[in-house]
């Protein structure tokens, strides 16, 4: 349990300004890196082996990770986890717990839910402290709760929730917006006093490593963390293009020259793909670069770098260095964008270190 004093744990309600990111460093600077927590998992069952971690006897919840993927034949795929394994994990993990049996309703539509299996196994308690490594670690937002904000999203939500809620006593259709705190107020009661377990497991889980303790002192940080909603701020080209920063040749030099004619192809790819006149997506840049597939609260460490290669036709990437290397050796932009989507198209492990 997160035992840190009150001067490093809490971002009071009194500071102005204060946003998630800060909160999340506050907490990230207690991380323990002589200690580690070693994950040994597969892609296709990735909370198998989170799950197991978090329920090892010596599990500490504020040491630093470290994560190992085996392969479909069960070998140990052999990344030095530098980084890149861990983003990548944790995406996958937050990706699974949206869709666990302790959530219900539509994708970014999701609400906690009670589940007598959940309960028996401790999920609520697991999930809760996975969800906070995750946005300690640098792993991506939780951006699946809905907040309604037009009366046909909210009846929507509503009948998302039916059986819930009428097993709550709720209402489940309103004629306004202003019935939706009362609704929210009857159905916490209900889960408080009536169902206490599964959230008072969850809400400890979320602080094994102080999350929740920051979470109640700072609640409007950290709302775009886990509410999603038509105002919440899209991954776009411009975005991909401003995070990778080109590491150039010598001004004036013929491979300079080279580098900035294949600049300016990249920003042009980049640009389709955000317009959808490509076979890939904005998200499988940034998975197949980095190994996340959103921009993470507490950003990218180190920043994600451009590179040149003349080793390959296809684009290469150093997930654990978040660098990008693009090739140089096309003669036009049609070869070099087919090139481009044929190997972030056949990712995870195509050109990945």
């Amino acid at each position: 349990m997160y035992t840190a004093t009150n001067e490093y744990l809490h971002c009071r309600k009194s500071e102005i300004n204060v946003t998630a990111e800060q909160c999340l460093q506050t907490l990230q600077e207690q991380i323990d890196e002589s200690a580690v927590n070693k994950f040994h998992v597969i892609r296709s069952n990735i909370l198998d082996g989170a799950v197991r971690t978090v329920k090892r006897k010596f599990f500490k919840p504020m040491a630093s990770i470290s994560v190992e993927f085996s392969d479909e034949n069960g070998q140990f795929e052999g990344a030095v986890d530098a980084g890149g394994p861990t983003r990548e994990f944790l995406r996958l993990v937050m990706h699974a717990i949206t869709n666990s049996i302790i959530f219900e309703g539509k994708e970014n539509k999701r609400f906690l839910t009670h589940n007598p299996i959940a309960v028996a196994k401790d999920l609520y308690y697991i999930y809760g402290t996975l969800i906070s490594l995750t946005l300690l670690h640098g792993g991506p937002a939780f951006m699946q709760i809905h907040d309604a904000i037009s009366l046909d999203e909210l009846n929507d939500c509503l009948m998302d929730s039916f059986n819930f809620l009428k097993l709550a006593g709720c209402h489940t259709h309103c004629t306004n917006l202003t019935g939706k705190n009362e609704i929210i107020k009857t159905a916490m009661k209900f889960y408080t006093e009536g169902k206490s377990e599964p959230l008072h497991r969850f809400s400890l889980g979320l602080n094994q490593t102080g999350l929740l303790e920051q979470m109640k002192n700072t609640p409007n940080a950290f709302k775009m963390l886990f509410i999603a909603n038509d105002c919440s701020d899209p991954l776009s080209g411009n975005k991909i293009i401003a995070m990778f920063s080109p590491k150039l040749s010598e001004s004036g030099s013929n491979k300079r020259h080279r580098e900035n004619l294949v600049l300016s192809w990249w920003r042009h790819f980049v640009d389709e793909v955000g317009e959808k006149d490509s076979e890939c997506s904005l998200q499988g840049i940034l998975i197949f670069a980095t190994g996340a597939d959103e921009i993470p609260p507490l950003g990218f460490s180190p920043p994600p770098t451009l590179q040149f290669t003349e080793l390959s036709h296809f684009p290469l990437a150093n997930t654990c260095s978040n660098i990008l290397s693009i090739p140089l050796q096309h003669d036009d932009y049609e070869a070099f964008k087919s090139k481009m989507e044929f190997g972030i198209c056949n990712s995870p492990g195509f050109g990945r270190v």
